[in-house]
């Protein structure tokens, strides 16, 4: 297949795209861009907040009964999807299709630069992908503007890079072939707090597998719904920035392993990130 460049964008479905678009540029201390309108593919408006080189695509509906409206009324607002960049969207697409990988659209959708679709999320274990062809124009020439008032200010995750997703699947074992059709390498299976796993690498991050029957801890944090669940972040040094989130009343932390701490607000909007180390 066409290969996979590298992630590109994580998308995220919200009520309020500017005010969560403000929250996300104070914690990661990152540029984002204006409110832009997609209404003839998707029916939404987005902004993009850039983190190293991957992008945060913060969408909210723009029709009542859209796609991203429907996704919240039955989830809540979270994680909705990740991209990765391909040098030839027709190529992939073709090549899926004789694969019989069900993807979502017969051509790519194309808005600016941009060549587009998505595949079924049914066929990675209930993680909705979308593929992209080449890079889009909204972020040029923005900076990062610095916001005293925002609650979000301290830029507790400013300097990180995107390091890896976890996803809550319905089928590991499957999904994991899924990615593997795709390029996807360096298997391994892993018990973390007695919860089966399956990790590889795609591109230029780790992807970690948990079964959605997986037997879980009443409050356990991969409890509710299958799909993409965690961000994983590498800082310079988790456990200084996880003792900074504990004296801070925006944030909640919980440790996972022994390099691991997971963080939630609130103010992620249904997002949750793991502080990890970087990666030598």
């Amino acid at each position: 297949m066409t290969d996979i460049k590298r992630l590109l964008e994580i998308g995220i479905a919200v009520n309020d795209a500017k005010s969560v678009t403000r929250n996300y540029s104070q914690l990661f201390r990152a540029p984002s861009s204006d409110l832009i309108s997609d209404i003839e593919n998707f029916a939404i408006r987005f902004t993009m907040c850039r983190v190293g080189d991957v992008d945060f695509e913060i969408m909210e509906t723009a029709e009542a009964n859209g796609l991203i409206q429907r996704f919240i009324s039955q989830r809540g607002e979270g994680l909705h999807h990740i991209a990765f960049l391909v040098d030839d969207a027709d190529a992939l697409l073709q090549q899926m299709k004789r694969k019989g990988v069900p993807v979502l659209s017969d051509r790519p959708v194309r808005m600016a630069n941009l060549k587009a679709f998505f595949v079924h999320p049914a066929y990675f274990g209930g993680m909705l992908l979308e593929f992209v062809e080449n890079l889009h124009p909204w972020l040029d020439g923005k900076n990062y503007i610095p916001d005293p008032t925002s609650p979000l200010s301290d830029g507790l995750l400013g300097g990180s890079v995107i390091g890896g997703i976890v996803a809550k699947v319905s089928n590991p074992d499957k999904t994991a072939q899924a990615f593997k059709l795709l390029g996807a390498h360096n298997f391994t299976s892993a018990d973390n707090t007695d919860i089966e796993q399956i990790r590889c690498r795609l591109g230029n991050i780790d992807i970690t597998l948990v079964d959605e029957n997986a037997k879980l801890p009443e409050g356990h944090w991969l409890c509710g719904h299958s799909g993409i669940r965690r961000i994983d972040v590498e800082v310079d040094d988790p456990s200084l920035c996880a003792a900074k989130a504990r004296s801070s009343r925006e944030y909640r932390v919980m440790q996972i392993d022994e390099t691991t701490n997971a963080l939630f607000s609130p103010r992620f909007h249904g997002a949750a990130f793991g502080l990890c180390p970087r990666a030598s």
